[in-house]
C-alpha cells in the first residue's frame, strides 16, 4: 500500500472520529480524556481490551492465521512493540497502514464498525486540552 493511500486511509478514519465526536458531543473519563457518550469501556488498553480470551480473535491467533512470524519473545505491550518492525525505520508495513485497513476497509461491511461500534477511540487516546491523538497499548495477551 503507498503512502498515499494510507494518509487517505488515515484521514478518513480522523473525519470518522472527528463527526462522531462532533455529532454526539463528548464525555470525559477523566477532564482531559474523551471518550463517546454511552460507550460502556473506555478500552484503556486498546487492541488487548477487544482481541481478548482464548477464542479466534485473540491477537496471537490473528497473527498465527496470518503466517507472522512469533514474536512472542519480542512483546511485551500491544501494539506498543510492534511498531519496531511496524515502521519506517521497521521495513514491514506501516503498523497505522495495516490496522486502519482491516479496521475500517469497507465500513458498511467490516465487522469493527457494524458489530462492535469500533471508532477512533477505541485505539486512540484524545488529549481534550492539545488535541493530540495517541495510541493506547496494553499487556501482550497469548
Amino acid at each position: 500500500m503507498t503512502h498515499r493511500i494510507g494518509f487517505l486511509l488515515l484521514s478518513a478514519a480522523a473525519l470518522l472520529c472527528v463527526g462522531v465526536l462532533g455529532v454526539g458531543g463528548s464525555t470525559a473519563e477523566s477532564a482531559d480524556q474523551a471518550t463517546l457518550p454511552g460507550d460502556p469501556e473506555p478500552h484503556t488498553q486498546g487492541c488487548v481490551d477487544c482481541h481478548s480470551g482464548d477464542g479466534p480473535d485473540k491477537i496471537g491467533a490473528l497473527l498465527e492465521e496470518m503466517g507472522h512470524r512469533k514474536v512472542d519473545d519480542k512483546t511485551t505491550t500491544v501494539p506498543g512493540d510492534c511498531v519496531e518492525c511496524h515502521s519506517d525505520d521497521g521495513g514491514y508495513t506501516l503498523l497505522s497502514e495495516a490496522v486502519h485497513l482491516v479496521h475500517f476497509e469497507d465500513p458498511a461491511k467490516n465487522p469493527f464498525v457494524t458489530d462492535h461500534g469500533g471508532n477512533c477511540l477505541h485505539c486512540h487516546a484524545l488529549d481534550l486540552k492539545t488535541g493530540a491523538m495517541s495510541v493506547k497499548s496494553g499487556p501482550k495477551n497469548w
